[in-house]
């Protein structure tokens, strides 16, 4: 919630630009649909995806599953279940 600037720089900055872009989106200037964070891990194979949950009839639950579906569509290495 508080990353310090010099122990976590990445998440500083990645902070700072979200904030800046959610300035801008109330302007209409931009938006954010997906933010990925690509990175290897230590016990996890292949390719997987976390997200944030959302009940099942809010509107964000289809919307934060879409990328993963056609990831799934796209390759062999993802499952989406």
């Amino acid at each position: 919630m508080d990353p310090d600037p010099e122990i976590h720089p990445i998440v500083v900055n990645i902070k700072s630009l979200i904030s800046q872009i959610n300035k801008n989106y109330w302007s209409k200037k931009s938006t954010i649909f997906a933010y990925y964070d690509l990175h290897a891990h230590s016990r996890k194979k292949c390719v997987f995806l976390y997200g944030p949950h959302y009940p099942l009839h809010d509107d964000r639950y289809f919307k934060v599953r879409l990328s993963a579906k056609i990831l799934s569509e796209r390759t062999q290495m993802f499952r989406f279940f």
